[in-house]
């Protein structure tokens, strides 16, 4: 596991903490988590951030979401995209004001593979004193990925985008952020993710990740 760890830590940029990685079954857990988690913990420190800004084109693993966080008390804003299918800072920057406590981009788009701007995304999203994850399940292996270089908090990649086995995924969470868990019963994960850990499969995504990752430019 602690070798997993450090090897997904070096594909997504080599200078974040292996511990800053969780695995989980999937990228639609490791959404789950990111969106509802993140927004509930800068909500507990910050009461006046009750926004959260996704994507309209996000995976359905995110947009199902909305009721979910309408429920929680959460205002959900929608940000556009232009006519070639990018979330421009700009058109972000429409949905993003005081109230904002997370955005979420996809990195590449599962039905277009218009890669997003995400490091522009951040940025504006932090502008705003807002948090910012990234989908990057269609990315990662495929294009370079630095989450210190393009000033992600947190990131969802599901292992068998990689042809590594099915069931297993990690999410990125930058040292400092603050998330609610909703998989509580184990101290798995550093208490992120309860549950026994899949190790076989983990150790499977840690040689896609090395393989894939080694043929990036």
């Amino acid at each position: 596991l602690d070798g997993a760890r450090a090897e997904l830590a070096r594909c997504l940029g080599g200078r974040i903490r292996p511990a800053d990685v969780t695995f989980t079954s999937g990228g639609t857990e490791s959404n789950n988590l990111a969106v509802l988690g993140m927004a509930e913990g800068a909500r507990s420190r910050d009461r006046r951030r009750t926004c959260v800004v996704l994507s309209a084109i996000e995976h359905d693993s995110i947009l199902d979401l909305v009721p979910m966080l309408h429920d929680r008390g959460f205002e959900v804003r929608l940000a556009k995209c232009d006519r070639s299918g990018v979330v421009t800072p700009e058109l972000l920057g429409e949905a993003l004001d005081a109230s904002c406590a997370l955005v979420s981009v996809m990195s590449a788009n599962n039905e277009t593979g218009v890669v997003q701007p995400v490091g522009q995304l951040a940025r504006a999203a932090h502008a705003a004193g807002a948090l910012f994850h990234t989908d990057a399940v269609q990315a990662v292996g495929n294009v370079a990925i630095d989450v210190n270089e393009q000033n992600i908090d947190m990131l969802s990649l599901s292992g068998h985008k990689l042809h590594a086995p099915k069931g297993v995924g990690a999410l990125y969470v930058r040292t400092g952020v603050v998330i609610q868990n909703f998989m509580d019963g184990g101290a798995q994960e550093r208490g992120k993710r309860g549950g026994t850990e899949n190790v076989a499969s983990i150790v499977g995504l840690a040689k896609a990740m090395e393989l894939a990752c080694s043929t990036i430019p």
